[in-house]
C-alpha cells in the first residue's frame, strides 16, 4: 500500500526561522543603540524636502510590510513558494528598509524626528514576528499535514 502524498506545511524548519528572526530583530536592536553615539542626528529644519523624505520613507516602509505580509501569508500554497531559506531569511532583509529609512532620517533631521526614526526601527521585528510563520513543533515531521 502507498504512503498518500505528503502535503505542504504551513510551518518553516528551525534554522531558517532562526536566521530570520535574529535579522529582523537584532539588526533593528543594534540600530536604536546607534541613534546618537554612533549615528549623529542631523540638524535639518523639518520641512520642505525633509518633511517629503519622510512621507516616503513611510510610504516604502508600508510597502515592505504589506509585501512581506502577503508573502508570509501564501507560504503554504504550492504556486511559486519560495524555499524556507529564502522566505525567512530574505524578507528579513526586505523588512531592512524599514531599518535603513529610520537611520536615513535620524541621520537627516535628529532629535526633530526621534519618535518617528524609532518607529521606523520597530516595525521591522514586529512585522516579521507577527506574519512569519512558525517553526514546526518538536517531534511533528516536516511537511506533515
Amino acid at each position: 500500500m502507498a504512503d498518500a502524498p505528503v502535503q505542504p506545511s504551513r510551518h518553516l524548519p528551525w534554522q531558517p526561522y532562526l536566521a530570520g528572526a535574529l535579522m529582523a530583530v537584532f539588526m533593528p536592536l543594534l540600530a536604536q543603540g546607534a541613534l546618537g553615539p554612533v549615528v549623529p542626528g542631523g540638524q535639518a529644519p523639518l520641512e520642505g524636502l525633509v518633511q517629503e523624505l519622510g512621507y516616503t520613507f513611510t510610504a516604502l516602509s508600508v510597502l515592505a510590510v504589506l509585501r512581506a505580509g502577503l508573502r508570509f501569508r501564501n507560504w503554504g500554497r504550492p504556486h511559486r513558494r519560495p524555499g524556507p531559506w529564502g522566505l525567512a531569511v530574505g524578507h528579513a532583509a526586505l523588512l531592512q528598509v524599514c531599518t535603513a529609512c529610520g537611520l536615513l532620517y535620524w541621520s537627516l533631521a535628529g532629535p526633530a524626528v526621534e519618535r518617528h526614526a524609532r518607529t521606523f526601527l520597530a516595525l521591522s521585528p514586529l512585522t516579521f514576528l507577527l506574519f512569519c510563520p512558525r517553526p514546526s513543533p518538536p517531534g511533528i515531521r516536516q511537511g506533515a499535514p
